[in-house]
C-alpha cells in the first residue's frame, strides 16, 4: 500500500488519481497495489485501486481525530506501509 504524503483534493475522482500516480512514481498503478489520498486536514482518505472491471475509490472521513501519516522526507511524496498498519494511521 503507498500513501501519497501531500495534501489531495477528495473531490479527485479514478482519472485524476491515476494521473497522479503515473507522474509521480513514473508507472502505471499495479493490481497489487492501493493508493491512499489524504487531505490537508488530514481528516479525510481517499483509497484507489485498480479491479479487474476497471478502477475503485473508497473516501474514510473522520468526524473526531486525524490520519497520522510518515514524515514527507527527501523529496519523495510517497510511503509504502504494509496494508495490515492501516489502523496505526488513524489518531483520535
Amino acid at each position: 500500500m503507498l500513501i501519497y504524503l501531500l495534501p489531495t483534493s477528495m473531490r479527485w475522482g479514478p482519472k485524476k488519481l491515476r494521473a497522479v500516480i503515473k507522474e509521480t512514481l513514473n508507472v502505471e498503478p499495479r493490481r497489487t497495489d492501493a493508493y491512499v489520498f489524504t487531505n490537508t486536514k488530514r481528516n479525510s482518505m481517499l483509497v484507489y485501486w485498480l479491479v479487474d472491471s476497471g478502477e475503485q475509490t473508497l473516501q474514510q472521513q473522520l468526524i473526531e481525530g486525524s490520519f497520522v501519516l510518515p514524515v514527507h522526507t527527501s523529496g519523495v511524496p510517497w510511503a509504502r506501509i504494509e496494508p495490515k498498519r492501516l489502523r496505526s494511521l488513524i489518531r483520535r
